[in-house]
Order: C-alpha cells, then structure tokens, then sequence
C-alpha cells in the first residue's frame, strides 16, 4: 500500500474482511467470481463486492500467491542486455539529479597475512568474474534508454600497488589514500570496469585487498559474496582441491529482466500517491562542525548483550533482530520526543534462494510507520513494530519508482540496517585462519562519506558477527558533532540493556544516560 493511499488501505481492508469470512475472490475473463459460505455474507459484503476494482484484485491475489512475486526466469536467459532495475533507475537518477561522477562506494577492505601466490590470486579473480555477469556489466544509453550490457570479455584485473617503502609512521595514512584511490578513480560507466581490486604489498608475507563497486551492480551483501567466493577458492586452488563454489542460480541482468517484465504492472496498481508520512528530525546539535560530508560512530554489543537478546527473542517468541530493532525504535522516540515515527529498515532484497548468491544491487528500505501510546512499554512497542514490519513486507509501501522523484519527508527518516550473522565471512568477515593464510578486516570510515551531502537524519548499522554485534552510526557533520551521535550510540546499548532487564518498563521512564 502506498502511504497517503486511502482508497488503497480501505479496498485491502475490506478485501481483508471479506477473506476472514471464508469468501475466495477472483478475476476470470476480465470479471469478478467470487464463492462464500451459506450465510456468510451481509448486504453490506455484497456492496463492498461491487465496489472491488478488478486491478486491485488481481494485485490482491497476486500477493497472496506469494509464488507469482518471487525471481524467476522470464524470456532470453543469460541477456547480454538488459534493463536496468528499479534500484539502479533510482540510483543513476538520484545521481545524475545531484550532479557527482560516478565512484565505487561499496567498499571491503581485508588484510591479507601470510604467503601470498598472487598469480594464484589472479587466476581466482578470473573465475568469479566469469560466474558473475554483473561484474562484466556497462551501463549504456541506447535511443534515450539507460540499459545494463554485458561483456565478454573481463576487464576487471588486480591492480598491485607496493607500498613496502613506506615508512610505519606514513603507512596508516597511505592505506587510506590507497583506498580513497580506489573509490574515487575516474572512469566511465560505459566502457571502464565498475568494480575495482588492489592489492597492497605491505610487506612480503602482508597484504591489503581493496574491493570497491559502484552501487549500480553491488550492495553490501554482494560485496560479501565476493569476498567468501575469492577467499575460498583462492585456498581451495592452491592446494589443489577442487574449487567448489554453490550455483548462481540467476544472473543480476536475468534478475533485472524479471523485475521490469513481472513488478512494473504490480507497481503500476499500487500507484504512487505521495506519502502522508513526514519526517522525524533529531534535534540539532548546536556544537555540529557545519561542515559538509557525513562521519561514524562506532557502536559494540558484547557477546553478554547478545546472549542476554537471544533469550529475550526465544521468551518473546522472535528473533534477535527484532528485539534490536523495537530497541532501537524506542530510542528514537525517546531522542526525539515523539511516539509516532517512521524508520527505514534495509532489507537485503534476497527474499528467494535462486537469488542468495546473486551478485547485484538487490537490498532495498522498507518504511515502518509506528505509532503508540505515550505511556507504552517495550512490550507494546515490540508487537506493534512487528505487525507493522509483517505489514510492510505483505505489502511494500515504498515504491522504488518514488525514488525517480524523490519525496520530502519519509524517505529522509532514519535508517536501521541489520547485517545478520548467517552472511558469516561473507559480509562481516571476522577473523579466521587457514593452512596458509589469516584473513582480517581492516576498520576504516568510508572516504565516500566525506563528500556525501545526502539530507538524511543518522543511520545505523549492525552486523552481527556471532560473537558480537559491531557496527556504527553514520551522521551529517552539518547538523551533529561526534561527541552527541557517541552519546547517541551509548544510548541505544542502554536501551537494549532496558528492553532485557525489564520488557513491561514504560519506555518514557527509561533514562538515556548511566
């Protein structure tokens, strides 16, 4: 349902109704069928009947066959062009509407000791590059249309850089040029490599691999499926085992294909009214630099938080992952002094397995819209932020064609993005060691960010790492300076440490410092 819509919101609800009732309801031919129990229905049923809209209806059943909303093949399998999907309209628009030059802002950086064979290496690259189409993938205009196209042929090498003479006083300092290098090396969409791999020889048994993507053919969870595949069969290879890696299923360009050919009829009932939502805006920080680009806050949950949340989840009947978020959501109530907010959920948009090794842009926000009373506890906030979050992913109430044209209000809420620990390695990459090599991240904040001037209020992000769960709060310098948005980060521990001790406690009684 598109927020705004009423018309959408009642003809769901009394769809909702009617199929309470035991009433099955149909499109055949163009004209409404409709059977019920003997009795079932009222006069006033039968009036709502006649006022359904066929569309709707057939979107309403298409909802309900979750099957018919799930990747599949459709047409020429393996194009070699395609359309781009809603998430790269909306980020080539956004783009082009701000005016910046394409960069590589998906970023992994991951240290690299012991013996390393880098013909090995290469010859890895080579294959992962083969097995994912939009590594080989150019954004082209054709006749006025913006399309994906394949090529076939790689050109996305390892690029060597040795830095073996660089003092260790100066050594921190170049890794961070090495990496701002990589994101913001100039290139051209149409015929240059959208993602980028160095490596950096610190030493002879030390090295740094940068891999940077443009956002048009990655997210996170991609750049974490790289990461698993490269490391993997790089071990596997030089110690001649077979290389075994699971199947990609679907191809981002066949994956687009699908999208544009089966959800553009399904966006196209849904409308796209303008949102009704507004924004929640933290309170300014009078100490803020002013100055532009966004920075961090980093934010740990110990592994006592995580096993005091797990219990909660399995009392509570849910995940873990839930109970983080309504913490999360009753610190911005608290923070901002309002009990009816919105906030941005990131999915990771892998929804089917024929899409959980797919390498592509797929993530995409969902919009929670939760309201509650203001002497409302935890308990309360947790099953209205779980209905609304079942809602929301029924029924997605944001449109990526919304992004075409972005929206004031709703879409510059905060954010909360969970990275969850099955991605193990692949995403959060914590530290493991094999027969030949110990593989580490390297923390560093995002040089992209220091040009970002996207208006948005903080987001956060969490992985959880098994562990752990580490993250950061990303914030604009403009409005909030690092001392608030660390008190920020305190704070949302200090909650989670609430919502465990005692989940009936009114959310207005908890106290945001120690």
């Amino acid at each position: 349902m598109q927020p705004g819509n009423t018309a959408a919101q009642d003809f769901d609800a009394a769809i909702r109704v009617l199929y309470g009732k035991g009433v099955r309801i149909w499109v055949e031919n163009g004209c409404l069928r409709y059977r019920a129990p003997k009795g079932a229905m009222s006069e006033a049923d039968v009036a709502i009947l006649r006022k359904l809209d066929s569309n709707r209806l057939a979107l309403f059943a298409r909802q309900r066959d979750g099957s018919l909303l799930q990747p599949r093949l459709v047409g020429e399998a393996r194009p070699n062009r395609a359309p781009l999907t809603f998430n790269q309209l909306a980020h080539w628009q956004l783009r082009k509407t701000a005016g910046h030059r394409p960069i590589r802002e998906v970023v992994s950086v991951t240290r690299i000791s012991g013996a390393l064979h880098t013909t090995a290496l290469n010859e890895v690259l080579s294959m992962v590059t083969e097995r994912h189409n939009a590594l080989r993938t150019h954004i082209v205009s054709q006749d006025g249309e913006i399309t994906q196209e394949l090529s076939e042929q790689s050109d996305c090498s390892l690029c060597m850089v040795d830095i073996t003479d660089i003092l260790p006083s100066e050594l921190d300092g170049e890794i961070h040029r090495q990496i701002a290098s990589a994101i913001f090396d100039v290139f051209d969409y149409r015929f240059d490599p959208l993602t980028k791999l160095v490596l950096l020889r610190l030493q002879k048994s030390e090295n740094i691999l940068v891999l940077a993507m443009d956002h048009m053919v990655s997210d996170g969870v991609s750049n974490g499926i790289l990461e698993q595949e490269i490391f993997t069969t790089y071990e596997q290879l030089i110690e001649g085992r077979k290389i075994c890696l699971p199947v990609v299923q679907m191809q981002y360009p066949e994956y687009a294909s699908w999208q544009r050919t089966s959800l553009g009829d399904y966006f196209e009932v849904l409308g796209s009214g303008p949102p009704a939502w507004g924004r929640t805006r933290f309170p300014a920080d009078a100490s803020a630099e002013g100055s532009s680009g966004w920075a961090q806050a980093r934010v740990t949950l110990s592994m006592t938080d995580r096993l005091a949340l797990a219990g909660l989840a399995r009392r509570m009947g849910t995940t873990l992952v839930m109970c983080v978020l309504t913490a999360y959501v009753a610190l911005v109530m608290r923070w901002c002094d309002v009990f009816d907010t919105v906030i941005q959920v990131m999915s990771d948009g892998r929804t089917s397995p024929i899409i959980q090794h797919t390498v592509g842009y797929l993530a995409y926000p969902q919009y929670l819209h939760i309201s509650v009373d203001r002497n409302a506890t935890f308990t309360d906030l947790f099953h209205t932020v779980t209905e609304e979050f079942c809602r929301e992913c029924e029924n997605p109430s944001f449109s990526y064609f919304n992004t075409l044209t972005p929206q004031p209000g709703f879409t510059q809420n905060t954010r909360f993005n969970w990275i969850p620990v099955s991605r193990g390695v692949e995403y959060n990459k914590h530290k493991r060691s094999g027969r030949h090599n110990t593989i580490t991240p390297v923390i560093f904040n995002n040089p992209a960010l220091k040009n970002l001037d996207v208006d948005s209020e903080p987001a956060v992000v969490f992985q959880d790492v098994g562990t752990e769960i580490a993250g950061f709060v990303a914030f604009p310098r403009s409005r909030f300076s690092l001392s608030t948005m660390l008190r920020f980060a305190r704070a949302i521990d200090i909650f989670i440490s609430a919502i465990v001790a005692s989940p009936t406690a009114r959310i207005r009684q908890v106290a945001m410092t120690r």
